[in-house]
Protein backbone atom coordinates (compact mmCIF):
# COMPACT_ATOMS: atom_id res chain seq x y z
CA UNK A 1 0.00 0.00 0.00
CA UNK A 2 2.80 2.43 0.87
CA UNK A 3 4.56 1.79 -2.43
CA UNK A 4 1.32 2.39 -4.35
CA UNK A 5 0.82 5.72 -2.56
CA UNK A 6 4.43 6.70 -3.22
CA UNK A 7 3.99 5.93 -6.95
CA UNK A 8 0.79 7.99 -7.08
CA UNK A 9 2.50 10.81 -5.17
CA UNK A 10 5.32 10.93 -7.76
CA UNK A 11 2.79 11.29 -10.62
CA UNK A 12 0.83 14.08 -8.94
CA UNK A 13 0.81 17.47 -10.67
CA UNK A 14 -0.82 20.77 -9.68
CA UNK A 15 -3.28 22.30 -12.15
CA UNK A 16 -3.23 26.00 -13.06
CA UNK A 17 -6.40 26.55 -11.03
CA UNK A 18 -4.86 24.92 -7.96
CA UNK A 19 -1.66 26.93 -8.44
CA UNK A 20 -3.51 30.24 -7.95
CA UNK A 21 -2.45 32.01 -4.81
CA UNK A 22 -4.50 33.87 -2.26
CA UNK A 23 -3.21 37.29 -1.29
CA UNK A 24 -4.11 38.74 2.06
CA UNK A 25 -4.53 42.48 2.45
CA UNK A 26 -2.03 44.77 4.13
CA UNK A 27 -4.14 44.91 7.24
CA UNK A 28 -2.96 41.43 8.29
CA UNK A 29 -1.42 41.67 11.70
CA UNK A 30 1.90 40.34 12.92
CA UNK A 31 -0.01 37.96 15.19
CA UNK A 32 -1.80 36.41 12.20
CA UNK A 33 1.54 35.88 10.47
CA UNK A 34 2.96 34.25 13.60
CA UNK A 35 0.03 31.84 13.79
CA UNK A 36 0.28 31.12 10.06
CA UNK A 37 3.85 29.88 10.24
CA UNK A 38 2.65 26.85 12.23
CA UNK A 39 -0.13 26.02 9.78
CA UNK A 40 -0.55 23.74 6.80
CA UNK A 41 -3.18 23.58 4.12
CA UNK A 42 -4.40 20.02 3.71
CA UNK A 43 -6.33 18.64 0.74
CA UNK A 44 -7.88 15.17 0.78
CA UNK A 45 -8.23 13.83 -2.76
CA UNK A 46 -11.63 12.24 -2.29
CA UNK A 47 -14.90 12.31 -4.16
CA UNK A 48 -16.86 11.46 -1.04
CA UNK A 49 -17.80 13.84 1.73
CA UNK A 50 -15.42 13.93 4.67
CA UNK A 51 -16.62 13.89 8.26
CA UNK A 52 -14.53 16.52 10.06
CA UNK A 53 -14.65 14.84 13.48
CA UNK A 54 -13.46 11.52 12.05
CA UNK A 55 -10.68 13.30 10.12
CA UNK A 56 -9.51 15.10 13.26
CA UNK A 57 -9.52 11.92 15.35
CA UNK A 58 -7.68 9.94 12.67
CA UNK A 59 -4.86 12.46 12.23
CA UNK A 60 -4.43 13.07 15.95
CA UNK A 61 -3.86 9.32 16.36
CA UNK A 62 -1.51 9.13 13.35
CA UNK A 63 0.50 12.28 13.95
CA UNK A 64 0.58 12.13 17.78
CA UNK A 65 1.42 15.83 18.18
CA UNK A 66 3.41 16.89 21.26
CA UNK A 67 1.15 19.90 21.69
CA UNK A 68 -2.38 20.56 20.48
CA UNK A 69 -3.46 20.67 16.87
CA UNK A 70 -6.63 21.99 15.24
CA UNK A 71 -8.17 21.12 11.89
CA UNK A 72 -10.81 23.40 10.38
CA UNK A 73 -12.64 23.43 7.06
CA UNK A 74 -11.66 25.94 4.37
CA UNK A 75 -13.86 24.42 1.65
CA UNK A 76 -14.78 20.94 0.34
CA UNK A 77 -11.84 18.57 0.89
CA UNK A 78 -9.61 21.54 1.85
CA UNK A 79 -8.61 22.07 5.48
CA UNK A 80 -6.43 24.30 7.64
CA UNK A 81 -4.22 22.43 10.12
CA UNK A 82 -2.89 24.59 12.98
CA UNK A 83 -0.09 23.21 15.14
CA UNK A 84 0.90 24.70 18.48
CA UNK A 85 4.43 23.37 17.98
CA UNK A 86 6.48 23.95 14.82
CA UNK A 87 8.32 20.66 15.40
CA UNK A 88 5.03 18.78 15.02
CA UNK A 89 4.38 20.53 11.71
CA UNK A 90 7.86 19.77 10.38
CA UNK A 91 7.64 16.11 11.41
CA UNK A 92 4.26 15.69 9.67
CA UNK A 93 5.66 17.24 6.47
CA UNK A 94 8.81 15.10 6.56
CA UNK A 95 6.78 11.90 6.96
CA UNK A 96 4.43 12.56 4.03
CA UNK A 97 2.78 11.31 1.89
CA UNK A 98 -0.25 10.56 4.06
CA UNK A 99 -3.61 9.03 3.27
CA UNK A 100 -7.08 9.16 4.77
CA UNK A 101 -9.53 6.33 4.04
CA UNK A 102 -7.26 5.18 1.19
CA UNK A 103 -7.34 8.67 -0.36
CA UNK A 104 -4.16 10.68 -0.86
CA UNK A 105 -3.67 13.68 1.44
CA UNK A 106 -1.67 16.67 0.20
CA UNK A 107 0.00 19.05 2.64
CA UNK A 108 1.32 22.49 1.76
CA UNK A 109 2.98 25.21 3.80
CA UNK A 110 1.95 28.78 3.15
CA UNK A 111 3.08 32.26 4.11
Amino acid sequence: MAEELEALWQKLRVTEEEEESVNLGRDCTKAAKEIGKNCLVMKVLSRRGIMLDALRKNFRMLWKPNKSMRISVIEDELFLVEFDDDRDKRRVLEMSPWHYEKQLVLLQEFD
